[in-house]
């Protein structure tokens, strides 16, 4: 229906008696003449609505909008294409939806990030980052060249907003400016092929390790919440790398710690204690490395009081931290995650990781100690292994038994048969993918693993990496397929 103006007529006097009004306020001439009462002129034209919709549809078809000439119907489809979502907002829900999470009380990967995103304009760098983190990970999962090819070049421009905002004093401590570092960090994991991946994580790393340093204690004054959330995440993103590469905490990390110290939750006391022998051990394997010790009788003297102290760690556990061991009695309606029909459960998620986090130290220390001894050993050094093999193994077989509980799989009704709480995709939950991926990838590398566990391995890294767009894991199972045999 069209809204046709039509000028208002005469007064309702003049109207009744069919003479001409001059529309004269407040009274007409005519009505003031005759003496008789004029009710006004009316202020407001009258509306007539017409129906012109076969008027509009047959100049659509002549490639007219309404009156106006030269516009064409392209005009009409694209606002049609308005209504939905931006390639922008699509990638930024998508990040968001799978890789922003929490879990208490250690906190949990990008929960900082709806915050800020709340408090940033769209096109800012932690935007920008954000959009191309989730493009990317969109690519991986739908294997779009030309997706992947946007969220390199949405990352060029976050690089350039970043160095500008750096430039800015105000700018340089917000942050937004350290939760956009932490994201480009995420998105070398997410969009990089290869492990090299884990090179370039460090760039970023050392630059929010930078960042926290220059905000200063101040930092966990203002909003201790949000700032602690974004140094937790870098921490652990530190310690992860010092793993990998054999060096050792740096020193600043402590002084961010003291910082941070007032606003801290009051964390149990299992997870103090089991900080502290991790930095011990990363302490001592980066002393190994850096001294070049290869003999197998000093290692041990190093590492195995570590391993010790690990292990009277985990029998101080609470009863609350005790997980359920089940085996399925119909293995041929196993799913492929569950690995020699064997799983566990856990009471929570960050239980589990913490239990992961236990069982990969003690890889690291039985690895460090068996391909010593297999390089430089003696033959009665050699002779003397099985019991670093029998840890490996075990430590290794119970993170594969963690994987299902990992992926969003739960007992069916207290039946022994595990059922998949939901399908094979659409269910995988993605804060236990992530926190998953790191100790697998280990557990894989492992020389105590066999060819059929390492293939295992593999395949549910490859499952994770496709649902989450991650390339690492993608690439950690490449990596895992192409290794070796080992002898055993």
């Amino acid at each position: 229906m069209a809204n046709t103006v039509r000028p208002a007529g005469a007064c309702a006097t003049c109207k009744q008696r069919k003479i001409k009004c001059d529309k004269s306020l407040p009274a007409c001439n005519q009505c003031r003449k005759s003496g008789w009462t004029c009710p006004g002129v009316p202020l407001q034209p009258e509306s007539v609505f017409r129906d012109e919709t076969a008027t509009l549809l047959r100049n659509a078809r002549r490639g007219k909008r309404g009156p106006q000439k030269g516009a064409s119907t392209r005009e009409y489809t694209a606002r049609t294409h308005d209504l939905s979502p931006s390639l922008e907002d699509r990638a930024t829900a998508y990040f968001v939806h799978n890789y922003v999470f929490s879990f208490a009380p250690a906190g949990g990967s990008h929960e900082y990030l709806p915050l800020l995103l709340q408090r940033c304009h769209a096109r800012n760098v932690l935007g920008t980052i954000c959009a191309a983190a989730g493009l990317a990970a969109l690519a991986n999962s739908g294997n779009s060249p030309s997706w992947k090819t946007q969220a390199f070049s949405w990352y060029g421009t976050a690089i350039q907003q970043l160095q500008a905002d750096l430039r800015h004093p105000h700018k340089a401590k917000s942050d937004e400016v350290l939760g956009a570092i932490l994201l480009m960090g995420t998105f070398e994991v997410i969009a990089c092929d290869g492990l090299k991946s884990i090179t370039s994580l460090s760039h970023h790393i050392i630059a929010g390790a930078q960042c926290v340093h220059m905000r200063g204690p101040e930092q966990f004054g203002i909003d201790p919440g949000l700032s602690t959330s974004m140094v937790a995440q870098l921490r652990g993103a530190i310690v992860m790398s010092c793993h990998q590469l054999q060096e050792p905490i740096p020193a600043a990390v402590e002084t961010w710690s003291r910082w941070a110290e007032p606003a801290l939750p009051q964390y149990d006391a299992a997870l103090y204690c089991f900080g502290d022998m991790e930095k011990r051990l990363i302490a001592a394997r980066a002393v190994i490395k850096r001294a070049g010790i290869s003999s197998p009788s000093v290692i041990m003297r190093t590492l195995l009081p570590l391993d010790d102290l690990l292990e009277d760690w985990r029998k101080l556990l609470p009863n609350s931290w005790a997980s359920k061991s089940y085996k399925c009695l119909h293995p041929t309606r196993v799913d492929e995650a569950i690995y020699t029909s064997q799983y566990d459960t856990y009471p929570d998620l960050y239980i589990a990781t913490m239990w992961n986090a236990y069982r990969s130290s003690r890889l690291l220390i039985h690895e460090t100690i068996v391909t010593a001894t297999l390089k430089h050993g003696s033959a009665e050094e050699v002779g003397k292994l099985s019991y670093s093999i029998d840890i490996l193994r075990r430590m290794a077989a119970e993170i594969c038994q963690s994987v299902p509980y990992y992926l969003g799989y739960s007992r069916n009704g207290g039946q022994v048969m595990v059922q998949p709480q939901f399908s094979y995709v659409e269910g995988l939950s993605a804060e236990g993918a992530l926190l998953l991926f790191w100790p697998l990838f280990a557990c894989g590398m492992s020389w105590a693993v066999s060819t059929e566990q390492r293939h295992w391995i593999a395949s549910i890294l490859r499952r994770v990496g496709l649902h989450l767009g991650l390339q690492l894991a993608i690439s950690m199972a490449a990596a895992l397929e192409a290794t070796p045999e080992l002898p055993t």
